[in-house]
């Protein structure tokens, strides 16, 4: 764990420079010790483990007092291609590829819910995955899917993706909502209807009720939107 951790600190830089490499089977472990570090320094919490492609048994590699490592890869996981160079006493270099496995939680579905379905807690949970098999944009906190809504059904212990979410609805086009306005000191409250669908934060138009104009609010809150940001 000690080696690790040192390889970790080293890893701040794109490459790392190791000494005395006797012999092929060395060059392999160096490698295989670095991927691993990599990707503990990335994911602390995981559960990593490395497999390094074996270099042609027939290959003689001179002994080597100086050797650097360098991934050729940004990922921390999947297949990651290592550039390994002798400097001194004798030049000599190799590619050798590792494939490195983290498996993190993600956040599933617990249970088959609908399109258009504002995901809760109760619904959501948590279940380790191997990130080289999932795409971009997994979620690792429940908190990120709660009260977002679905753009398409998602299966029993499916994988959710950032992707397949979106901010639900909070005033619907011909709604009635209230309008908030503020005349410097003074906050008016008028009584509206919207015209366009919004979610929290967006900018709608709005008929006010009262006097017939229509005016450019933000969303609240369900059923309220405000005429300054």
């Amino acid at each position: 764990m000690a080696r690790l951790t040192t390889f970790a600190t080293i890893l701040l830089l794109t490459q790392a420079t190791f000494g005395w490499a006797t012999d092929s089977s060395a060059v392999t472990e160096q490698v295989r010790a670095l991927l691993h570090a990599k990707a503990d320094t990335a994911y602390p919490d995981a559960e990593i483990s490395v497999q390094v492609a074996p270099l042609d048994p027939r290959l003689t590699l001179a002994p080597c007092s100086e050797l650097t490592l360098t991934p050729r890869s940004t990922q921390n996981y999947g297949r990651i291609p290592v550039a390994a160079q002798c400097h001194a006493p004798h030049g000599w270099s190799v590619f050798l590829t590792g494939e490195v496995s983290v498996v993190v939680p993600v956040v599933v579905a617990r249970e088959a819910v609908n399109r258009g379905t504002t995901l809760g807690e109760a619904q959501l949970t948590l279940e380790p995955r191997n990130l080289g098999r999932l795409r971009n944009q997994h979620l690792t906190r429940i908190s990120k899917a709660a009260g977002m809504e679905t753009k398409s059904p998602l299966r029993a212990n499916q994988v959710i993706y950032a992707t397949q979410l979106k901010a639900p609805l909070a005033v619907r086009r011909g709604e009635r909502v209230t309008i908030l306005a503020d005349r410097g000191p003074v906050r008016i409250n008028a009584r509206g209807e919207a015209l366009q669908n919004g979610m929290m934060g967006a900018q709608i138009r709005v008929k006010n009720l009262q006097s017939e104009r229509i005016v450019h609010a933000w969303v609240r809150a369900e059923g309220l939107v405000a005429t300054t940001p």
